[in-house]
């Protein structure tokens, strides 16, 4: 009898602890674009009616995570599942929970207008255990006209932009590492990205061991696009140093599961600048003061960037991109070149320095992405790359006046050609509040450098 009630009993406690734990499950995409939405408020309501009014008791929530994909836990019921989305137009489903539901792919639509005085309020930020992620709003978009500006209006903080140079730097003066989908970037193709284009932003304050001990990591989650292409031009030019420009031509094409981009960046530089120094040196024999008064001295360089990229993505699955890249530097006066006059005592001298240099650096890069049940990911990556420079450099001082000093001329020519191959492997896995990285690096190299030059001092 006794045994009777025991199972009687056990099976009452299972009966209610598989009530409380039945599964409602789904993934939230863009009707238009089919790209998964980040960030999406989901709410779990039962709604009944009492003595003719309406309540409305939340049973639980959630947001959705980086692929679209929300979960919740409740008891047996009816139920309305809630939708909603800055930008979007809100979803409400009624649902009768017996058991684990997977509701599939739930599509949402961007809301055609405003809604006048209503706000929609949302978390812009999500703290996840290895990154934050960073959900620009429609104002931030708006503002921005390529992913440079986008990442300048998100005000992250330790991220400094400098749009003079298109530079991305950390409070410490360190260079952050940027991404596209997770593939390294150069800050040309960062400026190429549409802002309409961005998903989110996954910012990395203490990057793992995959990003190569970089300060910080700026990766740029953006849409994929079936049909259709853009064209952008972004030019500016100094006006109080009209020799000081920044012109970005960048295209895409899409069409399926592949896209084709082409995109070149030209920032010349042409001006003249005043090099003016003074030192003083304290030995125990006495002072000496260097006073260094300079002419106007010119640089010039001529950087551009070239980049040819073909993508193929295949949903969540797995993405391919072969990257053809160059990088060419004309620097026919250097920006340390200086002409002026050096003061030492009663002795002056003419100090003429001047530098040239030039390089290419074609690189192909391919990268493949596999993604496995369980947030489980496959990373490979395989980058050739070829540097041809060369620098030539002449110093001279001359003597002024009845100075009993030599002349100093020096010149300097240096030739280089390198080649490296780099491939790694990587395999990471994401728990809740914990992720594993594991992988293999290859990096072979091979230098050749010239180097010719002379001295001479002649006595006067």
């Amino acid at each position: 009898m006794q045994t009777k009630y025991f199972v009687l009993a056990a099976a009452m406690i299972c009966a209610v602890s598989m009530a409380a734990n039945n599964k409602v499950s789904g993934v939230i995409k863009d009707a238009a674009d089919k790209s998964a939405l980040v960030g999406v408020n989901v709410t779990l309501v039962e709604s009944q009616k009492s003595k003719g009014e309406s309540t409305r008791n939340v049973v639980s929530g959630t947001v959705t995570d980086a692929h679209g994909k929300f979960s919740l836990e409740t008891e047996t019921g009816e139920f309305v599942l809630e939708c909603s989305y800055i930008g979007y137009e809100p979803i409400g489903m009624n649902l009768t929970v017996s058991g684990n539901t997977n509701l599939g792919t739930i599509e949402m639509n961007e809301a055609s207008t405003e809604l006048g005085e209503v706000v929609v309020e949302s978390d812009a930020v999500i703290q996840k255990v290895d990154r934050q992620i960073l959900l620009p709003n429609k104002e931030q978009l708006g503002a921005s006209s390529d992913g440079m500006s986008l990442l300048q209006n998100l005000q992250i903080p330790r991220i400094v932009v400098n749009h003079a140079d298109n530079t991305v730097k950390t409070l410490a003066n360190q260079d952050v590492q940027l991404r596209i989908n997770g593939i390294e970037a150069s800050n040309s193709e960062v400026m190429a990205i549409n802002p309409k284009d961005v998903i989110r932003i996954e910012y990395h304050d203490q990057p793992g061991v995959r990003f190569n001990g970089a300060a910080a990591v700026i990766n740029y989650i953006v849409k994929h696009r079936d049909t259709g292409g853009n064209l952008m031009l972004n030019a500016s030019n100094g006006v109080t140093m009209p020799g000081w420009g920044e012109y970005h031509l960048s295209g895409k094409v899409n069409f399926g599961k592949s896209s084709f981009s082409l995109l070149t960046h030209y920032s010349p530089r042409d001006i003249y600048w005043t090099r003016t120094n003074a030192e003083t040196y304290n030995f125990s024999t006495g002072t000496i003061e260097n006073r260094e008064v300079g002419e106007p001295t010119r640089f010039k360089g001529n950087p551009v960037n070239l980049g040819l990229t073909y993508n193929w993505t295949n949903g969540e699955k797995n993405m391919l991109q072969i990257a053809l890249r160059d990088f060419m530097n004309f620097t026919p006066h250097s920006k340390t070149n200086r002409d002026s006059y050096l003061y030492q005592g009663t002795d002056s001298f003419a100090i003429h320095d001047h530098e040239s240099s030039k390089s290419i650096s074609p690189s192909l890069d391919i990268y493949y992405q596999h993604n496995l049940p369980n947030n489980n990911h496959l990373y490979f990556d395989l980058v050739g790359t070829y540097i041809n420079s060369s620098n030539d450099r002449r110093f001279e001082q001359t003597p002024l006046g009845e100075t009993v000093a030599d002349t100093t001329d020096v010149t300097s020519r240096v030739r280089g050609n390198k080649y490296s191959l780099i491939g790694e492997a990587i395999y990471e896995k994401d728990w809740e509040n914990i992720a594993l990285t594991v992988g293999v690096r290859h990096n072979q190299q091979w230098m050749e450098n010239t180097y010719l030059g002379s001295a001479v001092q002649p006595l006067i």
